[in-house]
């Protein structure tokens, strides 16, 4: 149902895929991420208590894979994932909210 609303083009998503020897995430390959964006701005508090204003939100399929730190790429801008929300429908998973820092 809301693969009709996921217009958004030129968006990749490259997956953390560990940390550097000074803690810092490192990333996958970047590909491409059939998605919505939308310019959001909200204070999220996330896991370790830190507050942040998110700069947007990608709307994506419940299937997409998606992480916190993540890193997204969109209109020549990079994001971090600092929050995933699932949203239900009526009795299954409907789509998933990506929150983003940038």
């Amino acid at each position: 149902m809301i693969s009709g609303y996921l217009n958004t083009t030129g968006v990749t998503r490259a997956a953390t895929s560990g940390h550097d020897s000074d803690g810092q995430p490192t990333w996958s390959a970047a590909a491409a991420l059939t998605c919505r964006f939308e310019s959001k701005y909200r204070r999220i508090a996330t896991s370790t208590g830190e507050s942040i204003i998110s700069a947007g939100r990608l709307f994506v399929e419940p299937s997409q894979a998606a992480a916190i730190n993540d890193k997204i790429a969109y209109n020549s801008k990079t994001y971090r994932v600092i929050q995933v929300d699932e949203e239900m429908g009526f009795n299954s998973l409907s789509h998933k909210v990506l929150w983003l820092a940038g």
